[in-house]
């Protein structure tokens, strides 16, 4: 399990730099905050990197939606975001990035008891620009879930090289890397949303593991979204194109403005 903090930090210029994500963000919330005396309260998703919202008032009407966005086909895919982005999921949304925002990746996740155990259910960051968010929005009743540890405890593990590792270099016991730095082991979370509800948090900012169910099958919708200049129903159907091409939920390179 070797730390490696200028790793980290490789990582991050290349997502961020390299992929011009920082200066995309700071177009699109310069744009948004025009006219704005000041930016809103911190809220919760501001101040520990995640939290809880309930969305969807017919959660099992989506179960049997195909896993990925192409198979979706793009009507009920859109219809499916509309219902996602409620008034309150938006508004929690602009206030975290100052900014509009876009969805560039959709799709269902399936994740059974019978299944082994992959690296997504070990401590682990995801590599992305620092600046874009995750929903995981749960379609039915588990006692499955997301480990998160917050955003400030996270930052330290980050800082001593625990963070955008290896997949073989994911552990299931944080305290295995908090020992070896010296450090004191954070408190751990586990989010198990109701159906409906999803967690949505920082998943390149904020330490975080899947934790499988003990029966059946835990099925959620994931959603990654990134800051961008116009609303998301603008953009479309240009964000559509991007959607249904991008089943591995990769960042694409952005322009700055």
């Amino acid at each position: 399990m070797p730390l490696d903090p200028r790793q980290c930090l490789e990582v991050l210029v290349r997502q961020d730099l390299e992929r011009n994500y920082i200066l995309s963000y700071l177009a699109a919330a310069f744009e948004f905050g025009e006219g704005f005396e000041k930016p809103p309260k911190l809220s919760t998703l501001d101040k520990r990197g995640w939290d809880v919202i309930k969305i969807l008032d017919n959660p099992q009407d989506y179960l049997d939606y195909p896993d990925s966005a192409e198979d979706m086909g793009e009507d009920r895919c859109l219809a499916l975001l509309d219902r996602i982005f409620t008034d309150k999921l938006t508004d929690m949304i602009q206030r975290r990035f100052w900014s509009e925002f876009m969805p560039i990746s959709i799709r269902i996740a399936r994740d059974a008891r019978k299944d082994k155990p992959g690296t997504s259910h070990k401590w682990h960051f995801d590599t992305g620009p620092q600046t874009h968010l995750k929903l995981l929005l749960y379609l039915n009743e588990t006692d499955g879930g997301t480990m998160v540890i917050n955003r400030h405890e996270s930052d330290l593990l980050a800082r001593g090289g625990y963070a955008y590792t290896t997949e073989d270099s994911r552990v299931n016991d944080i305290e295995k890397v908090t020992r070896k730095m010296g450090i004191k082991t954070p408190k751990q979370t586990l989010v198990t949303p109701k159906p409906g509800s999803g967690i949505l948090f920082e998943p390149s900012l904020v330490a975080h593991k899947g934790v499988k169910t003990s029966k059946g099958v835990r099925n959620l919708i994931q959603v990654l979204i990134i800051p961008f200049s116009v609303p998301w129903r603008n953009n479309w159907p240009q964000g559509w194109d991007l959607i249904r091409r991008n089943d591995n939920a990769g960042f694409p390179h952005m322009r700055a403005g």
